[in-house]
């Protein structure tokens, strides 16, 4: 792998390490550092990220699938496996995608649709609050703009 593949690799992890950095809970995400993935841990990029096991991919024609097998392959017990991908293209890249299980998908709406019956005030709060802190996120960081849709 090229100096320059590695430099872009490492760029799309703090990148998606800054998106879920906005969740409450994941403020300290953050990329493993050279030397810190042990063959345990192969298949998680960031750390910091209590409940999900990740896998970031950005590359001209990414595998969704692979990157969350790879996920899945490395998640803990209880640990929801995500892949966050993207697809890079000379000058810019498409916005992230989150690729993970139906199971999982089915559960986080269930938990969505349980916490607005109960808090509808709130979820919507939380749903503004997020879309701002990713707005500001985008528009702080020259790297980011055009990459969210």
């Amino acid at each position: 792998m090229s100096k320059m593949q590695r430099d872009k690799g490492a760029n799309a992890e703090r990148a998606a390490a800054r998106f879920l950095a906005c969740v409450h809970g994941m403020a300290d995400a953050s990329r493993r550092s050279t030397g810190e993935e042990s063959q345990e841990a192969q298949g998680r990029d960031l750390k910091n990220t209590p409940g999900l096991c990740v896998q970031v991919k950005e590359m001209g024609a990414p595998s969704p699938l692979a990157a969350l097998e790879e996920a899945i392959a490395a998640a803990a017990p209880r640990e929801m496996p995500v892949a966050i991908v993207r697809q890079s293209r000379r000058g810019c890249s498409t916005p992230f995608r989150l690729v993970f299980t139906l199971d999982d998908a089915l559960y986080l709406l269930e938990i969505e649709r349980r916490f607005r019956e109960c808090f509808p005030k709130r979820a919507d709060e939380i749903r503004q609050q997020l879309h701002t802190d990713v707005s500001v996120l985008v528009a702080d960081d020259a790297s980011m703009k055009a990459r969210r849709s």
